[in-house]
């Protein structure tokens, strides 16, 4: 019972999270012009929310 709650949680929030880590990576990128560790952290840790939803 606890399992597919939390599941419910992932997919409730991932949906809205992992859209918004990847445009905050692809927006500091362009902003600052270098694609440093920052961006493309948060790009990375957004597809790979985005793959567990």
């Amino acid at each position: 019972m606890k399992a597919v709650v939390g599941e419910q949680k992932l997919l409730k929030f991932g949906i809205w999270l992992s859209p918004g880590l990847i445009a905050a990576g692809v927006v500091a990128g362009l902003v600052s012009s270098q694609w440093t560790a920052v961006p493309l952290g948060l790009i990375g840790v957004g597809i790979a929310i985005a793959s567990l939803v």
